[in-house]
């Protein structure tokens, strides 16, 4: 996960540091920190225009939210990218960009740009400088996690009570051991492979958000579980347009699921990973089917 730094960032950073100031050095660590980030669009094929939409918004939050010091209460002090990975702090660091940000659609903006930073560091928590020892970050900073959830922002023409329009984290679980229990080995072949499906898509849902005409666009090549990226092609915003393609990181959960179930059920790469009886894709109203009746039982 480490990266060598590019570009200018990376020739400022040349010169050797003490080793202790170089373990210590938080503003550095920031710094480094933003760069692997903006150097992870390269590799990521993301557009130059979004990289530059995204830090524009990630500097509005460094720029003008700012929260008490932990210590001197009193004292309020920007915001830095260890205090938006620090779960401790997600509460504080949600209502701060809400008070300080212009408007409450340029802090739904902001935090969506701050959790995009936050799950990248989080799937890569290690920075490097040349010439020096490779920094894990949870070792310095404790355990890295987005302060956004799908309570955190509210929908459009609503307030800013949280959304609870979602299963809960518990819910979410028993859903998912409800579903597993309906994979029987004594079905018939097609029920079989109509149940595992259907906890196939509860585990996408749950892990990785996808909506319905996102999930049922899948094939198989869309994934590289290897590198924990799921490619997601079919969605919002692209009707009229063609396809508007995104990458989305993927959970060891689904990784595992989606690995058991193709072990099972093979697929081509370029096929559906969701097929109806037919061996076509799968179509909303029939997952809509398929889920109103599981819930029914």
């Amino acid at each position: 996960n480490s990266r060598l730094l590019s570009g200018g960032l990376a020739m400022s950073f040349e010169k050797q540091l003490a080793p202790a100031v170089y373990q210590v050095d938080r503003p550095l660590h920031h710094e480094l920190a933003m760069a692997a980030f903006k150097e992870s669009f390269g590799f990521r094929n993301l557009s130059a225009n979004y990289m530059k939409t995204t830090f524009r918004r990630l500097n509005d939050v460094f720029q003008r939210v700012s929260v008490a010091d932990l210590q001197y209460p009193s004292i309020q002090r920007p915001v830095d990218t260890f205090d938006l990975t620090n779960p401790y702090q997600a509460a504080r660091i949600t209502e701060a960009c809400f008070r300080d940000l212009p408007s409450q659609s340029r802090a739904i903006a902001c935090l969506k740009a701050v959790d995009r930073y936050c799950q990248f560091l989080k799937l890569n928590p290690t920075i490097h400088l040349p010439g020096q020892k490779t920094l894990y970050l949870p070792d310095i900073y404790g355990p890295i996690e987005s302060p956004v959830n799908r309570y955190t922002i509210p929908r459009k023409g609503g307030d800013r009570q949280p959304n609870h329009n979602f299963l809960e984290k518990n819910e979410y679980k028993t859903w998912l051991r409800y579903t597993w229990s309906q994979i029987q080995p004594g079905l018939s072949p097609w029920k079989l492979l109509k149940a595992s499906q259907i906890h196939l898509m509860s585990v996408i849902a749950g892990e990785i958000g996808l909506r319905l005409q996102e999930m049922l666009g899948l094939n198989p090549e869309h994934f590289t579980l290897s590198e924990n990226i799921c490619l997601v092609i079919k969605g919002k915003g692209s009707k009229g347009s063609g396809y508007r393609k995104r990458t989305v990181p993927t959970s060891r959960l689904l990784n595992s699921t989606l690995r058991d179930f193709l072990a099972q059920f093979p697929r081509q790469k370029e096929s559906p990973l969701l097929q109806n009886p037919e061996g076509q894709r799968l179509g909303t109203s029939t997952a809509h089917q398929w889920m109103d009746e599981t819930i029914q039982g």
